[in-house]
């Protein structure tokens, strides 16, 4: 198997690595660091759980010289807490290299003197016009979820920014799931660009033919209050083991000195007087030899597995699976589980409510979880994890959905990207492009806009049906729309746009008076 040395990773910073407990490579570090290396323009589809940061970070600190007191290289993130999270973890690997790592619009002291600044596309570009620093020396630009902005703020500074930087300096965006939107943004200002998804599915003809079930469990960032409850959920006597998984053996001894305060037995993988072992991703051959004695065996990844290798290694054929993850991690879980052909579902870990009542809005909610994209929703949701219990915020939500609607209109399937214009008139239109096409509300939505040019405050409620859409849209942009996205290519098919005439032929477009 591939090291960090063989990735072109120099002497030092492999050093470092070793230092984190990180020798071997993942999939996406393995697929991704060499071609970074060798400053090729990248659209890459992953997202936060494949090991993102470490497969841009290694290159650019390799092809850096420090100390240019202006950035050679410059992060863009969706908010200022990412940036300062991501340039924390970037400076950890720098104490041997004597790079400077730093973060705009937080508490890094002069940040614009660092090696390599994180910061949102807002503040770069304010940095810029106030000449804090030069994009004279930048050489390579990273975009780190290239969704997370699309749907956080708005994709037109990062747009500014890419067009100001220019066709010189290398780009590498990552985006987990890559919306047309971002694809388009690549075709204009990305050029020469490779695409490129790192999660390959994996030969599964050698595999019982049942299909694995992985449960999960989305939680913030402190997980032991969470890991305690399942661990006396899983206490019992239908399991011979619980087998936790962690990323170092560091956490590990950590781990299993936290639990032991609470009067656990637990130890190591293969002790046999303890009924919780908990080790590393790469100890998993103890409970895959526990499986294959017949013996029954739940398994616990406290954090989100990196790549289908390590999500199958750990977790294939065990009595029960359980996947801890983070909210901004789900798109990278359902990426690989997709590659697995797994069967995902989400952990109960409370006793139901009576059905009676409730049954209908529960069904409706398992459809929104089962057919919707709900990449942009997980990003809006996760700075509040840190304060709030995932039941609050579902409930919630729910409070929200109950309010009563400003207008009489219904929503289909639950697919609605609402806007309040007050006072304005809406014309609906036909839109040639539905579920078979594989698109969503939010992907549809960025397309019209993008393609059109008309700002997407101008749309309001979007039904995907199952061969076309319905798309409200301002009465003054109806035309433009029309004119501009009609015949285009959307999704590989090209997009017949008009207006909705779908109750007779003979009346005008549908006009929608708003009050």
């Amino acid at each position: 198997m591939k090291n960090f040395e063989s990735l072109g990773v120099s002497s030092e910073l492999c050093e470092a690595l070793m230092k984190t407990e990180l020798m071997i490579p993942f999939e996406l570090q393995r697929n991704i660091i060499p071609l970074i290396s060798r400053s090729n323009n990248l659209l890459i589809e992953s997202g936060p759980g494949a090991g993102t940061l470490i497969s841009y970070v290694l290159p650019l600190l390799d092809k850096i010289a420090p100390g240019l007191e202006s950035p050679k290289a410059i992060v863009i993130t969706a908010t200022q807490d990412t940036s300062s999270k991501l340039a924390e973890a970037a400076s950890r690997l720098t104490a041997s290299t004597s790079h400077r790592v730093s973060a705009l619009g937080t508490n890094w002291a002069s940040p614009e003197t660092a090696d390599i600044i994180f910061g949102t596309a807002t503040e770069l570009l304010a940095g810029i016009e106030n000449a804090r620093f030069s994009t004279q020396n930048i050489s390579t630009l990273i975009v780190d979820r290239a969704n997370s902005i699309e749907s956080e703020t708005d994709l037109d500074s990062l747009k500014e920014l890419l067009g100001y930087v220019g066709n010189k300096p290398q780009k590498v965006i990552f985006s987990l799931p890559i919306t047309d939107s971002i694809r388009k943004l690549v075709t204009q200002h990305v050029p020469k660009c490779l695409e490129m998804s790192t999660t390959s599915k994996l030969d599964i003809a050698d595999r019982n033919q049942q299909t694995q079930k992985i449960h999960y469990l989305i939680t913030p960032e402190e997980k032991q209050a969470i890991l305690l409850g399942l661990i006396k959920q899983h206490s019992s006597d239908q399991f011979q083991h619980l087998m936790i998984f962690v990323h170092t053996s560091n956490s590990a001894n950590e781990l299993i000195a936290s639990l032991r305060l609470y009067g656990f037995t637990v130890g190591h993988p293969g002790d046999p007087e303890s009924f919780i072992w908990v080790g590393t991703e790469s100890q998993k051959s103890y409970s895959r030899e526990m499986i294959i004695q017949g013996q029954s065996i739940a398994t616990i990844s406290l954090d989100c597995p990196q790549d289908t290798l390590v999500m199958e290694s750990c977790h294939i054929e065990a009595t029960k699976a359980i996947v801890l993850i983070l909210a901004r991690e789900m798109p990278h879980f359902r990426q690989i589980t997709s590659a697995l052909s797994y069967d995902i579902q989400a952990l109960q870990i409370k006793p139901g409510l009576r059905d009676d009542p409730l049954k209908k809005i529960r069904k409706h909610i398992t459809h929104q979880i089962t057919s919707t994209d709900l990449a942009p929703y997980y990003a809006i949701l996760e700075p509040l994890l840190e304060s709030y219990d995932p039941v609050e915020l579902s409930a919630a939500s729910l409070s929200l959905a109950s309010l009563p609607p400003n207008n009489e209109e219904t929503v289909n399937k639950g697919e609605s990207l609402a806007a309040s214009h007050d006072k304005n008139d809406w014309t609906r239109l036909f839109v040639s492009l539905g579920e078979i096409e594989g698109v969503t509300a939010s992907t549809l939505l960025g397309a019209l806009a993008g393609e059109s040019g008309v700002d997407g405050d101008a749309f309001g409620k979007i039904e995907i049906r199952e061969t076309f859409s319905l798309v409200e849209v301002r009465t003054t942009e109806a035309k433009k729309v029309i004119k501009t996205v009609n015949g285009t290519t959307i999704r590989g098919r090209s997009t017949r746009v008009d207006y909705d005439r779908s109750l007779k032929t003979n009346k005008p477009p549908r006009t929608i008076k708003r009050s």
